[in-house]
């Protein structure tokens, strides 16, 4: 089960600027759409696109250390813990036309601390260039606090997808 504030309902209208048929079922609550409208409502401003021409790999990473901009790389995170179902929401929503995910595997560099830069050289390796939402999936990325501090530094603008479970008793 998926739980979140509409981020999940209207983040490719946030990132295009235009309608998008990813996840068009009314939510149907009214007090949650009047308080996310506000936080909305100039969030076309806050999303990083591309830069044009596209920087070179140098350009943003030196040795181990991400020293570039890399803020425009990631606009959404499929997060949450083992078995909740984030491989099926990476697949799901990879299937947009609108979307470039990392499919090949989950993505936690970010919980090591030391791979920081091998992310970096990955979304720019295996994500095609243009004005897609890029995505990720991690599973384990709620378990540590630093990785969490990481992708918010690396990537300030990012939505999260949280997958949650009911525990099995």
């Amino acid at each position: 089960m998926y739980v979140s504030i509409n981020d999940a309902a209207y983040f490719p209208k946030t990132f295009f600027g235009r309608e998008s048929t990813l996840l068009k079922t009314p939510i149907g609550i009214d007090d949650t759409k009047r308080a996310t409208r506000r936080y909305f409502e100039n969030s076309t401003e806050r999303t990083s696109l591309e830069p044009v021409p596209r920087p070179l790999i140098e350009d943003l990473v030196v040795g181990p250390k991400v020293t570039g901009n890399v803020a425009w790389l990631l606009q959404f995170a499929v997060l949450g813990f083992p078995k909740c179902g984030t491989s099926f929401m990476m697949r799901y929503l990879g299937q947009h036309d609108e979307i470039a995910m990392l499919t090949d595997k989950e993505h936690c560099e970010l919980t090591t601390g030391t791979k920081d830069s091998f992310l970096v050289k990955t979304l720019l390796d295996k994500l095609p260039s243009g004005n897609y939402a890029r995505g990720l999936k991690c599973p384990k990325q709620l378990e540590d606090p630093l990785a969490m501090d990481r992708l918010f530094r690396y990537f300030p603008n990012v939505r999260v997808i949280v997958g949650v479970r009911h525990p099995v008793l």
